[in-house]
């Protein structure tokens, strides 16, 4: 293979700054707990599974803040949202209720009309 005198120094470069980046990534997200909190959201959704996922999740989100952070937020809860329909506890996790949970209609679900 050919290299250019700058070849090699830029591939180095930008590895470098891929892997700093990377772990500037993992830094700040171990830092805040990102992993945690949106594997909470995700498997509150996965037991829920509301019709409106989105609200939800910024709902969830909401709820992780704290009274300052609430105050000085840039969105505020103007209405309580319907409740969830299908809430698992951990008892009810059974291969049983996971069927039953799985066969409800959901968004993705919901036939569309034939065009």
């Amino acid at each position: 293979s050919s290299t250019t005198p700058f070849g090699r120094g830029i591939t180095e470069a930008m590895s470098g700054k891929f892997a700093k980046a990377a772990e500037d990534a993992k830094r700040y997200a171990a830092q805040h707990d990102l992993e945690r909190t949106v594997t909470q959201m995700v498997n509150h959704l996965m037991a829920t599974k509301p019709e409106d996922p989105d609200a939800h999740m910024l709902r969830f989100l909401l709820s992780t803040c704290s009274p300052e952070q609430l105050r000085d937020a840039p969105v505020k809860i103007t209405k309580e949202l319907d409740p969830p329909k299908y809430v698992t506890r951990p008892e009810d996790r059974t291969p049983e209720m996971y069927e039953k949970l799985n066969s409800l209609p959901t968004r993705s679900r919901v036939a569309s009309p034939s065009r």
